[in-house]
């Protein structure tokens, strides 16, 4: 039997919902590249190609490394998964979604730690 368990975060709604601001923002970058290649006929770039595009934009972001590459990644398997040659915009009140590593994250008792940000947590079990 596989337990799965789902955190809700208590606080920090400001913080998540920049966070998820600037990923929206590197999927759109994402969006932007692959329409470039699409126009020039250009190979399609991979999730490693997206990862090497946005090296160094993090700090700017003010988001952690892993979670550019993990959306990064993200884009270029939805693009493949739907077989599209690009996908949809991210408007900037679309739906929250910070991708986390688990090797980006430190338990420290009732909290994680991602970024130098403490996130309350609380267990919801269905």
């Amino acid at each position: 039997m596989i337990l799965v368990y789902r955190y809700r975060v208590k606080s920090l709604n400001g913080l998540l919902n920049k966070q998820s601001r600037a990923v929206n923002y590197v999927w759109n970058f994402c969006n932007d590249t692959q329409k470039h290649a699409f126009k020039w006929s250009k190979k399609w770039p991979t999730g490693f190609d997206l990862n090497v595009l946005t090296t160094g934009s993090s700090k700017e972001l003010g988001i952690h490394s892993g979670t550019v590459n993990a959306t990064c990644e993200q884009y270029a398997k939805s693009r493949s998964q739907h077989r599209r040659p690009y996908l949809r915009y991210r408007g900037r009140k679309s739906l929250g979604w910070v991708p986390l590593k688990g090797r980006d994250l430190k338990r420290e008792g009732e909290a994680f730690r991602f970024a130098g940000n403490a996130f309350r947590v609380f267990n919801s079990r269905p």
